[in-house]
């Protein structure tokens, strides 16, 4: 994963705390996953804590221990725990694809908006597999990228240029994986973040999708700007440089459960 200076961390943690997606992606993951309260949970990717805190509320007896390799991310992370008085979260630094954790101890595993940022996700999510009980879950939140590879890598290129440890999934793409990894989903659903509007406020990584779209543009590529018009967002240029966005970016919200050696795949869930 990338790691970033204090202020980097603190200026994304400041955004992401008052993103649109957050206050849309954190319900309907409660909901899907309904935690009982008193499990032993492991959250990947913790980063500054934005989803751990969240969680933390909702699992006042249980334990959650965040793991991370921001030394950054998880500096606010502790400030923010014990600003907010959290016993129960434990942010830690390590990899999602080494863990150091022994194998079946976690009741339940998030993995919230960060399998892309994962150096090999396959191996992260063959890991979170090992450390679950038998009976343990999953819940994956993920941005879908679009299904056009030659437009995912694109993307990908564009925001690699800031973020070099992005990466873009299909749908598709993120089952393969999570069959791989030995999981099966008992229910899922997307989230559509809808944009009408002038200028790209509060998009999320809205200045990488416009950087993206800026170096289609250069190449003269009509075919894959007219799919990225398509698939990711349209974009308008008004008078005196005015950009006007629509459309929508989805997410994928999916409940995991760690598959037992010998079951076959079942038929996917959707809500």
């Amino acid at each position: 994963m990338t790691d970033y200076t204090y202020e980097q961390a603190l200026n994304m943690d400041h955004m992401m705390s008052h993103a649109q997606f957050n206050t849309m992606l954190f319900p309907e993951i409660m909901t899907l996953t309904a935690p009982q309260g008193n499990e032993m949970v492991l959250d990947v990717g913790t980063g500054t804590g934005q989803f751990a805190h969240a969680l933390a509320h909702k699992v006042t007896e249980g334990t959650i221990i965040g793991i991370d390799d921001s030394d950054s991310m998880l500096r606010i992370a502790r400030e923010k725990a014990i600003k907010d008085n959290l016993f129960n979260y434990y942010p830690l630094k390590a990899s999602a694809e080494d863990m150091l954790f022994r194998d079946s101890i976690f009741d339940l595993a998030f993995c919230v908006r960060s399998l892309h940022h994962f150096d090999d996700p396959g191996k992260g999510l063959r890991e979170i597999s090992r450390v679950l009980k038998k009976d343990g879950h999953l819940t994956l939140c993920e941005p879908l990228g679009p299904k056009d590879e030659k437009l995912r890598a694109a993307l990908t290129e564009a925001f690699q240029a800031v973020h070099p440890d992005h990466k873009f999934f299909s749908p598709e793409m993120i089952d393969e994986m999570l069959l791989s990894a030995g999981f099966q989903e008992i229910r899922g659903t997307e989230v559509a973040l809808a944009f009408h509007q002038e200028g790209i406020g509060g998009v999320p990584m809205g200045p990488h999708y416009m950087e993206a779209y800026h170096m289609i543009r250069m190449r003269k590529d009509k075919e894959l700007l007219d799919k990225f018009n398509e698939q990711v967002l349209q974009v308008s240029e008004g008078p005196g440089g005015k950009i006007f966005i629509h459309g929508e970016l989805k997410f994928l919200v999916s409940l995991q459960e760690k598959r037992q050696p010998g079951t076959k795949k079942a038929a996917k869930s959707k809500k």
